[in-house]
């Protein structure tokens, strides 16, 4: 186990971080406190991670410091993304283009920590990362659920995804598509 004991200044950042190697850190899970570590100093810890972790599979961390990272990764596979404000439009709250070049390999992704609005906004974020991301196999969106919804929208929503015209969301034979709790959307893709 790694324990950050102070925080390197400048002048000192290179030489404290070009000892360490973390080769067999497979999942990290970032949870700063806010009042505690300013951003860039988050964001350059990330980058770090990223950059000495050479088995990273598995990553949770908040957007806002992931969208300011340069440093990519190649091995991550699955990424759990916080979000800290609802989404009316989760295609300008989230730069799937972006995260591509971070995190190019993702095979799951999920969203937690706020809400992404169920509407047409979401079924082109849907599609935008399906295209984006040809070895998706799982996406989940709002997990775990808070908000209640009418199962007529959960139909809505299905339909919509299916109607996209994406040979990858033609159909149930294609993908599998559930609402397993309240808002909570996940998609299987094959």
């Amino acid at each position: 186990m790694f324990v950050f004991q102070a925080f390197p200044q400048k002048n000192d950042s290179i030489s404290v971080w070009s000892h360490l190697c973390f080769s067999s850190l497979r999942s990290v899970i970032f949870a700063f406190d806010n009042d505690v570590i300013i951003r860039s100093e988050r964001v350059y810890i990330i980058e770090q991670i990223l950059h000495l972790s050479p088995r990273l599979s598995h990553l949770t961390v908040e957007w806002n410091d992931l969208r300011l990272c340069s440093q990519s990764n190649r091995n991550v596979k699955h990424l759990r993304l916080q979000l800290y404000k609802r989404c009316e439009d989760p295609n300008l709250c989230i730069d799937i283009n972006y995260l591509f070049q971070l995190l190019p390999r993702l095979s799951c992704l999920e969203t937690c920590g706020s809400n992404i609005a169920l509407n047409d906004n979401l079924i082109r974020f849907i599609l935008k990362i399906v295209e984006t991301f040809d070895q998706l196999v799982q996406l989940m969106i709002n997990r775990p659920g808070y908000i209640p919804i009418q199962p007529e929208i959960a139909k809505i929503i299905e339909q919509a995804i299916f109607n996209t015209g994406h040979k990858r969301l033609l159909n149930s034979k294609t993908c599998q598509i559930t609402f397993p709790r309240r808002n909570e959307l996940r998609i299987w893709l094959s």
